[in-house]
């Protein structure tokens, strides 16, 4: 939310907010509209455009069953997600985890493969 207590797409200014979405403010996001599968968040402890309180807002304001996890890394910032040099083992390895399971799932779901195509 960096500036106000909104959880809005990038404000342009009145100008080119018009441009880009034909409104002069920045629309919102209607966080309790999100749905579709599992999700989990992860950020950094160090993160100061994903703080705790904005996070817990994110939590709060999502439909119930969608996020089904939440983890907080140590010593991360915002950057740390694509440059860490310790991403691989702090971050990469678990979102492929979940990746793997969700594809599984559709797949299974889907019956376009058996449960045991995956292991």
């Amino acid at each position: 939310m960096c500036i106000r207590d909104r959880f809005q797409m990038h404000d342009f200014g009145s100008s080119l907010n018009n441009y880009y979405y034909n409104q002069s403010s920045a629309p919102e996001y209607n966080l309790t509209a999100m749905s579709g599968p599992n999700t989990t968040i992860f950020y950094g402890a160090e993160d100061t455009l994903a703080d705790p309180t904005d996070v817990a807002r994110i939590i709060d304001e999502v439909p119930k069953g969608v996020i089904t996890g939440v983890e907080v890394i140590p010593g991360y910032a915002h950057l740390d997600f694509v440059w860490g040099l310790d991403a691989f083992d702090m971050l990469y390895g678990k979102v492929a985890v979940l990746l793997r399971q969700a594809a599984k799932n559709a797949a299974v779901r889907d019956r376009k493969a058996p449960p045991h195509f995956f292991n």
